[in-house]
């Protein structure tokens, strides 16, 4: 079985079954650690999961998870999209308005009435 490890926003893995049970025999998996493999809903607390901290029963699959990661990547990514083309819109205004000068304003302003 192949397992995932999630510690604040990092997500180690895939990781194999000795992989996973050096990391709890070292203490780097505690009961209350997040994991995740194929067949669970969502990350799961160790302590949640039979056979992960010791001897027990085997993990009961349940179906594929949420990947908070991904989504968090992406949103944050759109909002970088829409603060830059903000800055350009911007940017393109302040450009347009500071090459008017007072008396090319003025004729604009005219020729604008005028019509």
């Amino acid at each position: 079985m192949i397992w995932y490890v999630l510690r604040g926003e990092r997500e180690l893995g895939p990781l194999g079954e000795d992989a996973l049970r050096a990391l709890v025999g070292t203490g780097q998996v505690t009961p209350d650690t997040r994991l995740w493999h194929e067949g669970l809903t969502c990350w799961t607390a160790a302590a949640a999961i039979p056979g992960v901290l010791g001897p027990g029963t085997a993990v009961t699959p349940d179906s594929p998870p949420t990947r908070r990661g991904a989504d968090r990547t992406q949103a944050a990514a759109g909002i970088c999209l829409l603060a830059l083309a903000a800055l350009l819109a911007l940017g393109l205004y302040v450009r347009h308005a500071s090459g008017l000068s007072a008396g090319s304003r003025a004729r604009a302003t005219a020729v604008a009435t005028a019509r």
